[in-house]
């Protein structure tokens, strides 16, 4: 017998197969390059936000000699100067994207083969060198604390982390607003996830701040940041606050996942490259534009393999509820409403939520006026259904508590204003 299950305890994200590799330099939404094989890579331009120009022209600049292919288009051409330049020029009707496979010439043994970008412009305008890096370091407030009433870019990750992997172990600041929510103990002992959405405030499921149906003390709770592994309390990155205050979603019920949020506010983190606010999404009350989009969900957790404690990623579809009553109706039918989705990829994965992963992200990436990606908290992972070993059975589809209907009670509990798309001030 199935049932669906509050999700609490340390177990994390299930995953089985070949990792995903992306490579998005700079952190734009104009280009990223995904892993193929070993030193084989696919380049995706995409030229959504484009479509209406008249002429899109695109100089990518390689570190390495390489060796490419473009996918044919009707109005696109492709050009090279010498093995490091590409030149891409489209016209109208302007293609949603342009898709290139690309290897590396001459590397040797133990180099990377990530195929580095030294610069993009786009329309003579420079997207992506080493001094925009810079820039973009000092534009997270690297090292420093935000002061109250200023403000700050949220969903950005460091310059430094351009390359992401997906259903592996992650590196501190891949994910930089990503929190454990520990007990305290000896050593805290992990109970769910959380996300950071201001310098004082982080956003949890919450059946989260719960043990046994009661209430946690703030006394009770510690939160971490800045780690990509819990077993290595000695990483310089890593920082650890007490709660201060804990706010309970007024219509919580434990059964449901309509309401599970919680806000627990802190004294306040350090913004550097590993530890980042993330972007709220909403207020937006229609969740039917988001079905069959791909979201990213992060915890702490094993791969089915070994309890490693170390932070992961994988990719999932956000799903049609349609879908996901008609594998299992009488589950399904209660629990999905217009504040909650579901999300997976169906009963032949092996990718989903497991039990520990409570309260974690599910984030969507959107591009921005300045061409780089913000990510944005679409949901916040509630419920799954549990097989008779009391674990998750990552055959269906888990629930998740949709973000953007509760943006305004979000907003007010945390001190956030929104400045800008992707800009907030606490």
């Amino acid at each position: 017998m199935y049932l669906l299950a509050i999700l609490h305890k340390i177990c994390g994200i299930k995953l089985e197969g070949p990792p995903k590799t992306i490579y998005r330099p700079c952190g734009v939404g104009l280009l990223h390059f995904e892993k193929i094989s070993e030193n084989e890579w696919e380049g995706v331009l995409d030229f959504e936000r484009y479509k209406y120009y008249a002429k899109v022209d695109i100089v990518i600049r390689f570190k390495e000699e390489t060796s490419i292919h473009v996918a044919s288009l009707a109005t696109v051409t492709a050009k090279r100067t010498d093995k490091y330049d590409l030149i891409i020029q489209a016209t109208r009707p302007v293609p949603k994207e342009c898709v290139f496979t690309l290897k590396q010439n001459n590397l040797n043994k133990n180099q990377s083969d990530v195929p580095t970008i030294t610069l993009l412009t786009l329309n003579n305008v420079k997207l992506c060198n080493e001094k925009i890096k810079a820039t973009q370091l000092i534009a997270l407030g690297i090292n420093q604390k935000p002061i109250a009433g200023s403000s700050y870019l949220c969903g950005r990750t460091s310059p430094d982390h351009d390359v992401m992997s997906l259903r592996a172990d992650a590196e501190a600041g891949d994910w930089p607003w990503h929190v454990a929510l520990a007990v305290k103990d000896v050593v805290p002992v992990h109970k769910c996830g959380g996300n950071i959405i201001s310098w004082t405030a982080v956003l949890t499921a919450g059946s989260c701040v719960f043990e046994k149906e009661v209430q946690l003390e703030i006394n009770d709770i510690i939160i971490i940041a800045g780690s990509s592994n819990l077993k290595s309390a000695d990483q310089t990155e890593r920082q650890e606050l007490d709660a201060k205050e804990i706010i309970l979603h007024p219509a919580y019920n434990s059964g449901y996942a309509t309401s599970d949020l919680a806000i627990i506010r802190v004294e306040g983190f350090q913004f550097n490259q590993f530890v980042q606010p993330i972007c709220v999404l909403g207020p937006i009350y229609d969740k039917t534009d988001f079905y069959g989009k791909e979201a990213i969900l992060v915890g702490f957790g094993n791969n089915n393999i070994n309890s490693s404690k170390a932070l992961k990623a994988t990719d999932l579809m956000m799903q049609n509820d349609s879908t996901c009553i008609g594998q299992a109706p009488r589950i399904y039918k209660e629990h999905l409403n217009e504040f909650t989705f579901c999300a997976g990829y169906g009963p032949t994965s092996s990718l989903n939520a497991e039990r520990g992963d409570g309260g974690g992200g599910l984030v969507i990436s959107t591009s921005q006026f300045d061409d780089k990606i913000s990510w944005f908290l679409r949901g916040l992972f509630s419920k799954c259904v549990q097989d008779g070993a009391s674990q998750c059975n990552t055959k269906y589809y888990s629930i998740y508590t949709d973000v953007p209907p509760h943006h305004a009670w979000i907003f007010h509990h945390s001190g956030l204003k929104l400045m800008g798309y992707g800009v907030i001030v606490p």
